[in-house]
């Protein structure tokens, strides 16, 4: 495997993937990641909420749940490999140190 695949332009330290994944699980650990409580009576009315009051946390978290991936695969190819290398590139993001919640 040469790189982990998400439907955005992860070459772009900032990828255009804000329209992905508004399912009932992300929504609220997007919610409890970020402190906040979306608005909104549908799925569409949540995501224009987020998109006007908390894009750049959505961005920020989903680039961490990304990243969480990332570092569970490593670890379970050093698992079974210990010398294999396993690079990431990174971008800094506003919390850096923290982990997303559960997918």
């Amino acid at each position: 495997m040469d790189y982990l695949h998400w439907h955005a332009q992860f070459e772009d330290p900032y990828p255009l993937f804000i329209k992905t994944c508004f399912n009932d699980c992300c929504l609220e650990a997007f919610q409890t990641w970020a402190n906040v409580e979306i608005q909104g009576n549908d799925v569409s009315e949540q995501a224009k909420w987020i998109f006007m009051k908390d894009a750049n946390q959505w961005e920020d978290w989903r680039v961490l749940v990304k990243l969480d991936w990332a570092k569970e695969f490593r670890g379970f190819v050093k698992k079974i490999r210990p010398d294999a290398h396993v690079i990431k590139s990174g971008h800094s993001i506003s919390k850096p140190h923290q982990k997303a919640p559960a997918r």
